[in-house]
């Protein structure tokens, strides 16, 4: 049976992928060194929406890396040991004056795509490029209106290949009528999973258990839900493991240890704060080869501490391996 919490998520869940890749594992146990295996990506920061929830809505909005740094990037994070990346935002990654051609030169050095999208662009995007996504994310939220369904129905039928999801950002005045008119979108399109999280500025605003139990007291197949609570972490930790296995590039070239840095400090900042940045990405390849992690102490919570923990652990020395 298909677990899609472990397959599609990866704050609060238990890290099941470090043990499944081999090369992530060949290069812990042979040479003690963490491959930035999976890359996030925002090519720009530009977008075309204002939600209220929006992580980056302090960030320079005229900001965006060019197709040469982009492409130069992904072929050091090739060669240092990158599997796949997420093109992301920042803003509204398909805004990117090049993105058509960022997804082909990827796609070619053979490391696998995935894309995270408010889903208003998805239509103009041609058949060969959605050949070379692996996955995409469409967002959503409680405000927004679904008004974009028949360019998001042509997307799917031309990119038949892809793994599609939804995933959907719950405020403190949750839409149960629009939950469940997504819900519907995906299981009637076969998509793999919606993901339901609270808006993170709010999150002691946020009851995820009472949605759940009104869904299924209508009836609503959640089946493929996961409810993604966030309310789950503790205090950073100085080995910032996850920042070498997945570390986030920024708009402006900046690099930062997770994808969540906005809202790990006292209060967010709705923006990546230059206090926790890890270099530039000139600095990318030195980064790597020197395994010079993100101090984590600073981050009052921490949503990767079962990957942090695991790491750690294997690039220890473990005793008595053959009494499992």
């Amino acid at each position: 049976m298909n677990n899609i919490r472990t397959s599609f998520t990866a704050a609060d869940s238990l890290p099941l992928k470090i043990f499944l890749n081999k090369k992530l594992m060949k290069g812990i146990l042979q040479k003690k060194k963490i491959l930035p295996i999976h890359l996030q990506l925002c090519p720009t920061n530009k977008c075309l929406l204002h939600c209220s929830y929006c992580s980056c809505s302090n960030e320079n909005r005229k900001l965006e890396l060019s197709y040469e740094a982009i492409i130069n990037l992904m072929k050091t994070a090739k060669r240092l040991g990158c599997q796949s990346v997420t093109i992301t935002g920042g803003g509204e990654p398909l805004l990117h004056p090049n993105i058509e051609e960022v997804i082909w030169k990827i796609h070619r050095l053979k490391i696998k795509i995935g894309l995270v999208t408010n889903g208003l662009l998805l239509h103009k995007l041609h058949k060969p490029t959605l050949d070379c996504i692996t996955w995409c994310r469409v967002s959503f939220d409680d405000y927004r209106d679904f008004n974009f369904k028949g360019r998001l129905e042509e997307a799917i039928i031309r990119g038949k290949n892809i793994d599609w999801a939804w995933s959907y950002i719950v405020t403190e005045h949750p839409n149960i009528e629009k939950m469940k008119q997504i819900i519907g979108f995906a299981n009637d399109h076969n998509f793999t999973h919606i993901r339901l999280v609270p808006n993170l500025l709010e999150l002691e605003k946020v009851d995820l258990r009472f949605i759940e139990n009104t869904l299924k007291a209508e009836d609503v197949d959640d089946s493929k839900v996961i409810y993604q609570s966030r309310n789950d972490f503790i205090e950073g930790t100085k080995e910032c493991y996850i920042s070498l296995l997945k570390p986030i590039i920024g708009a402006d070239g900046g690099i930062w240890g997770c994808c969540g840095v906005q809202y790990l400090g006292k209060k967010p900042t709705r923006k990546y704060p230059d206090g926790m940045r890890m270099g530039s990405i000139d600095d990318f390849e030195g980064i790597v080869r020197g395994q010079k992690y993100f101090d984590g102490s600073q981050c009052d919570k921490c949503y990767y501490y079962n990957y942090n923990r695991i790491l750690r652990d294997l690039l220890g020395k473990i005793e008595h391996q053959e009494f499992v």
